[in-house]
């Protein structure tokens, strides 16, 4: 069975960035949504180019800005 929330079809989980700092589940599971300024989406072709070299980037990429960073 698939994981709750999982959409049907998906490779997998997309890799998730936080102040362009690869981040693991746990991190991302532990960010306080008040500490975030910015999110992008890459899907398809724009996160495989972004991140050519990341296998999981086929399968999206999120990257977030916190305060922070800034």
């Amino acid at each position: 069975a698939a994981p709750a929330g999982a959409r049907p079809g998906a490779a997998g989980p997309a890799l998730v960035f936080v102040d362009g700092r690869r981040a693991s589940e746990a991190e991302f599971a532990r960010l306080a949504p008040d500490r975030i300024v910015t999110v992008e989406v890459l899907k398809g072709e724009a996160a495989r180019r972004s991140y050519p070299d990341e296998p999981l980037a086929a399968n999206g990429v999120v990257r977030i800005t916190t305060k922070d960073a800034r």
